[in-house]
């Protein structure tokens, strides 16, 4: 059984900071099994700032979704008190589905591969906030 489709929806607040209603607080992820990438990000009254919608080609998308799914088999299970949460929502080929939830705070892994790391890496989105917090928003 494959992944479909993985929606990770990333809450980038921090505890010890104040926010003005337009401030992007939360970034939610979809990626397609055909290669399909989509960013949406979502202010502090919940309202959209922007989306921005790219193709990464199958082959790229396959090799993360493989990642995710291998995570997905043996999660971490993490905790931090003061951390915001990421959940991320999996769509198989039989549309069964799963969900995962874990604390902002990276250390998400495949293997030996961190996941934070090599999304960032291989998606083309600037300030990509997947697991873990970025410093750049």
């Amino acid at each position: 059984m494959s992944i479909k489709q993985v929606v990770i929806h990333s809450d980038l607040r921090r505890p010890d900071q104040i926010y003005q209603a337009s401030d992007e607080v939360e970034q939610k992820l979809t990626i397609q099994r055909d290669g399909t990438v989509r960013l949406d990000a979502i202010s502090h009254e919940g309202y959209p700032c922007w989306k921005e919608e790219k193709e990464i080609g199958e082959e790229l998308a396959i090799e993360i979704l493989d990642l995710l799914e291998q995570y997905a088999k043996q999660p971490a299970e993490l905790s931090q008190a003061d951390a915001s949460e990421w959940e991320m929502h999996i769509v198989y080929d039989d549309d069964s589905q799963q969900k995962l939830k874990g604390p902002m705070i990276g250390k998400v892994y495949a293997g030996d591969v961190d996941l934070t790391d090599f999304i960032r890496n291989h998606l083309p989105f600037m300030s990509l906030g997947v697991f873990d917090r970025t410093d750049s928003l």
